[in-house]
């Protein structure tokens, strides 16, 4: 089977939250390529998040958190080495993964039951923190909210497409490349 329609229905398996938030979709969607720019100092680069925003970020990214489970499982399934938490315990799907992942800690979600603690995530100090959004190009207030809370930690806007099935290629090559695994990404 496809690697990209496995990575898919994984999600979708494991998100059942998903078909509870209402999203709607939005074929006008036109996703921004994540394009890196090394700055004088060789470790950072500059990137264009989903949402147009310049955002300078580490060159080499070892530990990620998503602000929800839909960037965090993406995370998870493209470079699991560097998710550093989950948003939620998924008592289902722990018996299937390696002690290594399904033992991370518990961070909080900001979507549904809004658990989400900028504390916490501070204190674990992550080189990003990923945020999916349904604003389609347009920089919302929570984005600019949790930045500022966040600090230092560069906060990635990526479209919330990876919840439907035929708009989420964008949204996991741009992952994809923003955590240098491509090859995992396309597959």
């Amino acid at each position: 089977m496809n690697r990209k329609v496995y990575i898919i229905l994984l999600l979708f398996l494991l998100l059942p939250v998903a078909m509870l938030c209402g999203c709607v979709e939005n074929t006008d969607q036109q996703a921004v390529p994540n394009s890196r720019t090394e700055l004088q100092n060789s470790s950072t680069v500059q990137i264009t998040d989903m949402l147009g925003r310049q955002l300078t970020v580490p060159a080499e990214i070892s530990s990620a958190i998503g602000t929800s489970s839909p960037p965090a499982i993406l995370v998870y399934m493209l470079a699991p080495d560097k998710l550093a938490g989950w948003n939620s315990r998924q008592n289902f799907t722990h018996p299937f993964m390696d002690e290594n992942y399904s033992n991370l800690p518990v961070i909080g979600n900001w979507l549904g039951t809004k658990t989400g603690n900028y504390e916490t995530i501070i204190d674990m100090h992550p080189d990003i923190v990923i945020e999916s959004t349904s604003t389609y190009g347009k920089t919302n207030e929570v984005i600019e909210r949790r930045q500022e809370n966040l600090g230092s930690i560069p906060v990635v806007a990526i479209n919330d497409s990876i919840l439907f099935v035929t708009q989420s290629d964008p949204t996991i090559e741009y992952v994809g490349k923003l955590l240098n695994c491509e090859a995992q990404a396309k597959n």
